[in-house]
């Protein structure tokens, strides 16, 4: 299922590419996540994840982006798919048992439309996404953590058949986000909201974005890669930067501790009275920009999101290239 679903997402890439022309490179972005407790030498909790990002310009004409929120009057707007499958575990794969009071077994694969759009002017930004898939065995992320476990001649995990029940997954996410210090060319902060519906997540969270360093304004670009906004004076051709995104979240629903919303018959899920309802996130990292290529390696820390439960920490890389 999960090479299905990552054959299809190629296939939308050539499909975009053939039906509308080859374009220049403004505006063409392709972006790869990869987040793993390993870097944090524990496999548990949020256990594997990865994102993959395509933006061109002509995917302004599918007809979805009508449904996605935007800037009114925004200077920059990128439009994008995206793909994603996370993997859920408890603290313990070497017993073929259920953990009761500790995590459920889970997964889900998403593929998504977004739309990013920025206004310089105003300093504010918006991103928006709606994404459809499938929570469960059909997710494929069971098979993929079996898969890293045998790539690393690692123990087979053991308990994937007591996961979270295949139902349908949903979400649609808008994060708003607005300047609100630069004093400098070497600091700034950026406040965001976020919030997320859908089969999956109910949630909404409020942080802010702290960035020390060389970097290039945060609303004229989405990170790397030059735009026709810049005045080629001012644009750092190279971005070196730490950064820090703490948020606080409440937490409404949390399908991959409480079950799917439709089919209700996981053998196994946290009840509702155990879910923590206010989880803190924070990220820190270190980001590597130029015109063609940028490069990030972050270390999160996520609060305990049910009672009976831990804190719990993972490495992510990010790779992208503009062309």
């Amino acid at each position: 299922m999960m090479k299905k679903l990552f054959l299809l997402y190629l296939f939308l890439l050539l499909l975009i590419n053939s039906t509308f022309g080859q374009e220049t490179a403004s505006g063409r972005y392709l972006s790869f996540t990869y987040e793993n407790d390993f870097f944090t030498d524990t496999d548990e909790y949020y256990t594997q994840g990865i994102r993959w990002q395509y933006l061109h310009p002509k995917l302004e004409k599918f007809f979805l982006n009508k449904v996605l929120f935007a800037l009114p009057g925004a200077t920059l707007n990128y439009y994008g798919i995206s793909f994603v499958r996370d993997g859920f575990t408890p603290t313990s794969i070497r017993h073929n048992t259920i953990f009761y009071g500790d995590r459920p077994f889970a997964g889900y694969t998403f593929a998504g439309f977004l739309h990013i759009s920025k206004d310089d002017i105003k300093k504010k930004s918006m991103s928006c996404e709606l994404a459809i898939g499938m929570i469960g065995p059909a997710s494929g992320a069971d098979v993929a953590q079996h898969d890293i476990h045998r790539w690393l001649h690692n123990i087979q995990p053991l308990g994937w058949q007591y996961q979270i029940r295949n139902d349908f997954a949903m979400k649609y996410e808008v994060t708003y986000e607005k300047d609100l210090l630069n004093t400098c060319n070497w600091f700034d902060v950026i406040g965001f909201v976020n919030a997320r519906a859908g089969t999956i997540y109910d949630d909404f969270s409020v942080g802010v974005l702290i960035r020390i360093g060389l970097f290039n304004s945060y609303f004229k670009d989405i990170g790397y890669g030059n735009t026709p906004t810049y005045n080629e004076a001012v644009y750092k051709k190279h971005q070196l930067y730490f950064y820090v995104k703490p948020k606080e979240e409440i937490v409404s629903y949390n399908a991959t501790l409480e079950g799917g919303m439709i089919n209700r018959s996981s053998v196994y899920t946290i009840p509702a009275d155990q879910v923590e309802r206010m989880v803190y996130e924070v990220y820190y990292g270190l980001t590597y920009n130029c015109k063609a290529f940028t490069v990030s390696y972050s270390y999160a820390l996520l609060g305990k999101e049910f009672k009976t439960g831990d804190k719990h920490a993972w490495g992510s890389i990010n790779l992208g290239i503009y062309f």
